[in-house]
């Protein structure tokens, strides 16, 4: 009876290219350290391209402050072509809905605040306010700070219009460089905003988890980052991999900022002013990527809580975006499962960004009911970009193909299955067996696939027992 995989993904016959998705075997990590301000979100958190190749950090704890012993320092950074600028909010920014904030029931009359500014060119740093009355804004004042200063200086802004309602909610922001926010060009580098004192005037108390001193701050978080992806912690390296030595785990999590689901991509959203969470974003980053008729393929392992569902999204950019597409993931009840999907453009892009997530949000974040999701993704692959063999070979099943990619003729080295019976079984990405050579003996096996289309194939070796004793994608010119 023909057996079947979970498959996705049609192929047909494209040229061989040199690039490839970076680190699409997560054998490369980089790491660092960070702190956040205690109930906020910052650049750090979302890394926002920060970690691609090493981490900087642009949203620090600093000293001297203006009073007690910490400020913020937000910073304008630049890594590769991108220009970053560093943020914190305590809540969660999209457009006109603003998730999150923190409770306050006074009705403030302005902010007020010590900053220092210093910029290399013309730029304003953002302070911005939204003010929440039972999930809906009833209030929204931001305000540029452009002035120039070495030393702590006061500003001091009045809302208008005033509030016509007590709030409920409170969501406070602030970021070094207008210009990145509204993805304006001319963006400069090495603009740093220092704030402390963060208070609101014309009120008796202060919110209680507004920080505003900026006295209180996570403790210090050691992080792993595939070389080549952007992340969202949660997000760390797993030994359990479908091959080489590392796979990438997202999971979702509880965190001082709220529910979190891990993600990783090869891009990042640059969003405009009063925004700052996937409202009206720029996309950037990505890689090389010209093909119209191709296939995206990979691994996954997904343990779902709660009826969470994990994703895949494919973004293709030519100027502007102009093409998206992706999967849900489901539970796969403990095994590695291949998945892959068909890409048929209109038009020929020159940037690709993949993208996976450890939990469907939508528009409302991970939700509490998903904490404990865990999704692990290894051998992300371009079937006109494949990986390295050395990313495709499977350690933990004891095979080896020779050569891989090849043009449908190989060899297949089992370790210590020289007396065994085995199976070989090769699968197209329709989940169709393409090949089955049976009661096979010997530790070098031969496999002909050449009246085949070129593609990626799946291996499987089946012992006697009818035992899956290694797996292995096979890409054939």
């Amino acid at each position: 009876m023909k057996k079947t995989l979970l498959a996705l993904a049609v192929f047909a016959t494209a040229k061989l290219f040199a690039q490839t998705i970076p680190n699409g075997g997560f054998e490369a990590w980089n790491n660092g350290t960070y702190m956040d301000p205690l109930f906020y979100m910052t650049s750090n958190d979302n890394f926002n391209g920060n970690a691609i190749n090493n981490f900087m950090g642009n949203c620090i704890r600093t000293s001297p402050a203006y009073h007690g012993n910490y400020a913020v320092q937000l910073t304008t950074i630049k890594n590769g072509t991108d220009t970053l600028a560093g943020y914190m909010v305590d809540g969660s920014p999209n457009g006109n809905v603003i998730h999150g904030g923190i409770p306050y029931n006074q009705k403030p009359t302005g902010i007020r605040l010590y900053y220092k500014y210093s910029t290399m060119a013309t730029d304003s740093a953002l302070v911005i306010a939204w003010f929440k009355k039972s999930g809906s804004v009833i209030g929204t004042y931001p305000f540029k700070i452009h002035a120039l200063q070495s030393n702590y200086t006061l500003f001091a802004g009045t809302f208008s219009p005033a509030l016509a309602v007590t709030p409920d909610t409170v969501v406070f922001a602030a970021a070094s460089s207008v210009t990145v926010m509204n993805n304006s060009a001319g963006a400069p580098i090495g603009s740093v905003f220092t704030i402390d004192s963060v208070s609101f005037t014309g009120v008796g108390s202060q919110p209680a988890d507004l920080n505003g001193d900026f006295e209180n701050w996570t403790p210090v978080d050691t992080f792993f980052i595939p070389s080549g992806w952007y992340v969202n912690l949660p997000e760390r390296w797993s030994t359990d991999r479908h091959a080489g030595n590392y796979s990438v785990q997202m999971s979702t999590e509880m965190t001082p900022n709220g529910v979190s689901a891990g993600q990783v991509s090869t891009g990042y959203n640059q969003c405009p002013n009063q925004c700052m969470n996937n409202c009206n974003c720029v996309l950037k980053g990505g890689h090389p990527y010209t093909q119209t008729s191709d296939s995206l393929t990979f691994w996954y392992k997904y343990a779902p809580v709660g009826g969470d569902t994990a994703w895949l999204n494919l973004a293709f950019i030519k100027d502007t975006v102009f093409s998206w597409g992706g999967l849900n993931l489901f539970g796969t009840g403990g095994q590695w499962m291949y998945a892959g999907v068909a890409i048929n453009l209109p038009r020929t892009p020159d940037t690709a960004i993949v993208s996976f997530g450890s939990s469907y949000s939508h528009n409302n974040g991970p939700l509490p009911s998903h904490i404990g999701s865990v999704l692990k993704i290894d051998n992300v692959q371009f079937k006109s970009q494949p990986l390295a063999v050395n990313n495709l070979q499977d350690i933990s099943g004891n095979i080896g193909v020779y050569p891989n990619p090849n043009h449908g003729v190989f060899q297949v080295r089992i370790s210590g299955g020289g007396n065994e019976t085995n199976n070989i079984e090769v699968y197209n990405m329709l989940g169709q067996q393409v090949v089955s050579q049976p009661n096979m003996q010997g530790s070098l096996l031969n496999v002909d696939l050449s009246s085949q289309p070129g593609g990626v194939y799946l291996l499987r070796i089946v012992n006697g027992n009818g035992t899956v004793t290694g797996t292995q994608e096979i890409v054939k010119f």
